[in-house]
């Protein structure tokens, strides 16, 4: 911005250093820019995370246990609840440990399962451990949910 460049005009911004800027790092990451064009890695990540979107709306609308997923782009995460009304936090040590004996690692933060691949895979890769988590989602998780409590009326 016009405004903000015109402040250093006659100041000085004293935050130079070695490690900030440095023309080395900005080779690296200049080369590192060039390589997932070149590579179309942006594009793949896009196309994919449109279709990991799709697949995580699919398995909130069939498992019970799926309170919620939010993403963008190709960073997801999927909240685990016993009950969706309450939101009462699932465990989530069986499916971890379920995903992980299947060769799919996982993260968790409490009862967030982060899914997160990288920027390379394929739609059919993906679909792989989405199906892998449907599977683990419907032994492990929806046997644990209480129906959603709705209102009735007046209190």
């Amino acid at each position: 911005r016009e405004k903000i460049a015109k402040f250093f005009d006659d100041k000085v911004l004293f935050a130079g250093l070695t490690y900030n800027g440095h023309a080395l790092a900005c080779a690296a990451a200049l080369a590192t820019i060039e390589a997932y064009e070149e590579d179309r890695i942006f594009e793949n990540a896009k196309k994919v995370g449109a279709h990991l979107g799709k697949r995580l709306e699919e398995l909130k609308a069939k498992h019970p246990s799926v309170g919620d997923v939010r993403y963008i782009g190709m960073f997801t995460a999927l909240e685990l609840v016993r009950n969706r009304t309450t939101k009462e936090p699932m465990d989530l040590t069986a499916l971890k440990n379920f995903m992980i004996a299947n060769g799919v690692y996982v993260f968790n933060f409490k009862n967030i399962l982060f899914i997160v691949p990288p920027l390379v895979i394929t739609e059919q890769q993906l679909d792989e451990g989405l199906d892998l988590l449907d599977e683990g989602l419907a032994e492990l998780m929806d046997t644990q949910t209480s129906p959603s409590r709705t209102s009735t009326g007046t209190v």
